[in-house]
């Protein structure tokens, strides 16, 4: 990374940070007005010019990445946020070499990763004074349990990596785009959250024609997704994470193709059981759906509004529920009116 990066990604940490405290302070010290001034109590009090950093409008600029700070600057800031960052050429090649070791697990081989996790573990010493990298500390963790384990994303530590994620190493962004379209679509918790990460493989365009497949999975384009790694089939190595990803992918792709075959209800299980979940909420839900013999109106809407259209389950689920239901409504005239209700959303 050059400078210029690693300042923006500082803007970033600042700006995610003192957030974060302000939700926690009554006295309002984290607000931008505020959170510029140095006070008697703290460490650098009377050593700069009317003890303001810098003026709240240079602060409100850094934390939208419009411009970046001197170096000093940037040392007051993070004094603030107990946090501390040296800038030194040897540190940013040690991290730069260090995120290239976890992304080559998942683009070449991901044999390595107890030797990975070793060197990282021994260099991360040197590097203890630096907030960034203690922040990415957290994104590689994560992803190194996924390549071990097969695990995917909970809801909370999801919400913490994506609340992070303009700080992190371009690298592990890269990754973690992967990590959030994976578990988006294996963990119906965070079905509510396919949006956010198809605009955020969108906005951050690592001219990756696999990546920008993985956003279709969850709708109507599963097939593509297989179409682009056959096309690009002899660039992915067979030991890599990534070739796992896909093979897992696949299977539910083929799976889909038997629906026809063997009918709605022995497709949903195949569906449920490639989920990995602990949402009460979707297990009310097709429980609700396989139990009840005949819907009447209000049990219609009842399901229609609080599963159907505010949970985002994938299309491939979405369309047998919606079918489902339908087909259990009592009256025609119930029946119409619910075909208007998924019409008008």
């Amino acid at each position: 990374m050059n400078q210029k990066e690693i300042f923006f990604r500082l803007n970033q940490y600042i700006a995610i940070n003192r957030r974060l405290r302000l939700k926690e302070d009554a006295l309002g010290h984290f607000k931008q007005a505020e959170f510029v001034k140095v006070y008697p109590h703290e460490k650098n009090y009377g050593e700069i010019p009317n003890n303001r950093i810098c003026a709240p409008s240079t602060l409100s600029r850094l934390e939208q990445n419009k411009i970046t700070a001197k170096t000093h600057v940037y040392d007051l800031l993070l004094a603030k946020l107990d946090a501390e960052f040296v800038l030194r050429e040897s540190n940013n090649k040690t991290q730069d070499y260090l995120c290239q070791r976890v992304v080559n697990l998942f683009f070449c081989s991901s044999k390595d990763v107890d030797a990975v996790r070793l060197e990282i573990n021994r260099y991360s010493v040197l590097l203890k004074r630096n907030c960034l990298w203690i922040t990415d500390l957290q994104a590689i963790e994560s992803l190194l349990n996924w390549f071990e384990s097969d695990v995917v994303l909970g809801r909370r530590r999801f919400d913490e990596l994506i609340n992070q994620f303009e700080i992190f190493h371009p690298k592990l962004r890269h990754l973690l785009l992967y990590y959030f379209a994976y578990s988006s679509y294996f963990n119906p918790t965070l079905w509510p959250s396919i949006k956010i990460v198809k605009e955020l493989i969108i906005k951050h365009d690592f001219n990756d024609e696999v990546l920008f497949a993985f956003q279709n999975f969850n709708e109507r384009q599963q097939f593509k997704l297989i179409e682009v790694y056959y096309k690009n089939e002899a660039r992915v190595h067979k030991e890599s994470y990534l070739h796992q990803v896909f093979m897992k992918f696949k299977k539910v792709v083929i799976e889909a193709s038997l629906h026809e075959l063997i009918g709605d209800d022995a497709y949903l299980e195949i569906l449920l059981n490639s989920f990995i979940t602990n949402n009460s909420q979707f297990r009310k839900l097709i429980h609700r759906v396989y139990s009840a013999k005949k819907y009447n109106r209000n049990e219609a809407r009842y399901l229609y509004l609080n599963f159907l259209i505010y949970e985002p389950f994938p299309y491939s689920i979405r369309k047998i529920l919606h079918n489902r239901i339908y087909h259990k409504i009592k009256r025609e005239d119930y029946r119409k009116e619910f075909l208007g209700w998924k019409k008008a959303n």
